[in-house]
């Protein structure tokens, strides 16, 4: 008969163990203190972020170099971190769901359903930083960092970290879309990376922006429709940023896709 060893036993502990963690994470007294905690260290990579894209777009970056080859190393670092991202972000979309869908259940707090998705809600915001790895991977293969990129990066890693210490129900609306939106967005990069998917999914691309613009614009109104569950500084914040999330995006679908293709007429 077989005998289970320790290490299958110390597996298998480990696993209902992170399962009894969702089931059972209280945001007030297992999340907030930590994000109230570390902000400081956050605001500080922040800083630091944008200190390095304002060195390598000063000093660095070069745009006759822009579109050479990347090199083997970086090109197999950047597919193993996208399937890695988009598979962490599916899992993401599938545990925060249930808050989407319920989300009008928010007085029932100790309910099973929901601690699951609050657990999930605590990794979207504490791997933020971890997002910023897209940046390095861009500059390491000398690509052009752009506002659009560096901004909204940066600015959700310190707005989710700095509203985190309060946890707002439908708030979670936003992660499971960021969720979504990032599995697709990270195997979409997954895929492209290889040549033989690279010519028929480029075709696609519109696509995936057009679908990050729709999640701004469902963050709005979902967040005029709770804006009573929201204090003033929170409700402002959001906005704003929502707003011009969209307002970057909208102006990075024209030019890469409107104006590009109205060029693409006139020269034929």
């Amino acid at each position: 008969m077989y005998q289970q060893t320790w290490s299958d036993w110390n597996a298998t502990h480990t696993y209902h163990q992170f399962r009894r963690i969702g089931k059972t994470f209280d945001w007030k007294s297992q999340a907030a203190p930590r994000f109230q905690q570390y902000f400081p260290h956050v605001l500080f990579l922040g800083n630091l972020y944008l200190f390095s894209v304002l060195i390598y777009k000063q000093y660095f970056f070069d745009p006759t170099l822009a579109h050479k080859p990347t090199s083997p190393l970086i090109k197999n670092v950047a597919r193993v971190w996208n399937v890695v991202w988009s598979v962490f972000s599916a899992a993401g979309f599938l545990g925060t769901f249930p808050c989407t869908c319920r989300v009008a259940d928010a007085n029932l707090p100790s309910s099973l359903w929901l601690r699951p998705c609050i657990f999930w809600n605590f990794l979207y915001c504490w791997t933020k930083p971890l997002e910023l790895i897209d940046t390095l991977l861009l500059m390491a293969a000398g690509r052009d960092v752009r506002l659009v990129h560096w901004s909204h990066h940066v600015i959700t890693m310190l707005f989710t970290w700095f509203a985190a210490r309060n946890f707002i129900l439908p708030a979670s609306v936003f992660s499971t879309l960021n969720f979504g939106m990032h599995a697709v967005m990270y195997g979409y990069y997954f895929l492209v990376s290889f040549a033989c998917w690279r010519r028929p999914l480029k075709r696609y691309a519109f696509v995936i922006t057009w679908l990050q613009m729709a999640q701004f614009v469902v963050c709005l109104y979902s967040l005029y429709h709770f804006y009573d569950l929201y204090t003033t500084e929170a409700f402002v914040a959001s906005a704003a940023m929502y707003t011009y999330y969209l307002v970057l995006f909208a102006q990075l679908y024209r030019e890469r896709f409107v104006e590009k293709t109205a060029t693409h007429v006139k020269t034929q």
